[in-house]
């Protein structure tokens, strides 16, 4: 065997075992780290993909609708309907929290009689039928407005009297909070932004009343009036 045959052979030998050290390295690299890596991440997709028995439970039933006359109310106890399909069972929530269950009527009507909080109250429902459940209906917000808006009337002050024909006109200030419409005497005030208002009246001769009346979104109404005696002379 000559010089040159012998080099050949030691440099296939030496590629022979560093190219089956590394098929070797990959294997145990692929077993070891790659392989359960695939595992924990197709477990982890499979995790987001909701359950045959899921869907079956609720692709079948439609939410229920609530139903609100008004966005806010100063009365505590109210009537809250909706619809659903005849037969079903409709589970109420306030506030987060599982209040009663009905069965709709013939018609699919339900109502349920609530107690609202004072503030902001937020409903929705679930409708359900043997096994099957729909999903959560649209939430319903009703707020509960116990007090009435607040009036102030700074000038003119009450009993006050005005005397001589120059004088007749003069300026009401005030400021009105919590409220949605503000009447002097029948006249639409427009508030400015700090919530106060001025306005010009003309008086006529003798008592003049002056009625400031607020009204809020729930319909609660507040009433100030100021007595203003008018003489020219």
């Amino acid at each position: 065997m000559s010089r040159l045959n012998r080099r050949l052979e030691k440099k296939f030998l030496k590629e022979a075992v560093i190219f089956l050290l590394l098929s070797a390295g990959f294997i145990v690299i692929f077993f070891v780290i790659i392989l359960p890596l695939l595992i924990n991440f197709s477990l982890f997709i499979n995790n987001f993909k909701p359950s045959p028995e899921i869907k079956k439970k609720t692709a079948l039933l439609q939410p229920p609708r609530l139903r609100s006359l008004y966005d806010a109310t100063n009365s505590a106890n109210i009537k809250l309907s909706g619809t659903a399909a005849e037969g079903q069972t409709i589970t109420l929530w306030q506030n987060e929290e599982e209040k009663e269950k009905k069965q709709t009527l013939k018609d699919g009507v339900f109502d349920f009689e609530v107690v609202l909080k004072e503030g902001e109250n937020s409903f929705y429902a679930k409708a359900k039928e043997g096994d099957l459940e729909s999903l959560l209906s649209d939430t319903v917000k009703i707020s509960y407005i116990k007090n009435g808006p607040k009036i102030e009337i700074s000038e003119p002050q009450d009993n006050v009297e005005v005397k001589g024909k120059g004088k007749q006109t003069i300026t009401i200030k005030g400021k009105a909070e919590n409220t949605n419409l503000l009447t002097i005497n029948g006249r639409v005030i427009v508030l400015n932004q700090d919530n106060s208002f001025e306005i010009t009246y003309e008086l006529r001769d003798g008592d003049n009343l002056l009625k400031a009346e607020a009204t809020d979104i729930a319909g609660n109404k507040t009433t100030l009036e100021r007595t203003v005696k008018f003489s020219p002379n």
